[in-house]
């Protein structure tokens, strides 16, 4: 059966072409998740809960318009960022605290900002340059 076949029929909640769907592109899905996510567990937290959107949405999406794999890997993508919006802004705020308690302040480019007065420049930037930080 070819893909819009599969997807036709998975839009009618057939579990069969559903399955077919999660096998043919799971591990793509997931590897979106591990980008985003290092830790496995995570990653499969949120892929659980992707495939969840994607199932209930498929009668959204359009055979005739476009990829079903960009559909599906876009809703995955805001899935992963919906959970570090969620869960990880305290987590990075926290690590780059330690991080800095760490760091002598002879060998810190910022010599004449006192730790705290680094610490609060950093917890006022936006959430999603505190969670850039994390990544590098």
């Amino acid at each position: 059966m070819d893909e819009k076949q599969v997807i036709k029929q998975a839009q009618k909640n057939k579990r069969k072409a559903q399955t077919e769907l999660y096998n043919r592109y799971k591990s793509v899905w997931f590897r979106i998740c591990l980008r985003y996510n290092r830790d496995q567990n995570d990653a499969a937290d949120v892929l659980q809960n992707a495939l969840v959107k994607i199932f209930t949405k498929m009668s959204q999406f359009d055979v005739n318009k476009g990829s079903f794999q960009s559909w599906s890997s876009k809703i995955v993508v805001n899935e992963n960022l919906m959970y570090l919006r969620k869960n990880k802004s305290q987590f990075v705020t926290d690590e780059l605290n330690d991080e800095i308690q760490k760091i002598d302040d002879s060998e810190t480019p910022f010599e004449s900002l006192s730790r705290k007065e680094l610490t609060k420049l950093i917890s006022g930037l936006p959430e999603g340059s505190r969670l850039l930080s994390n990544f590098y």
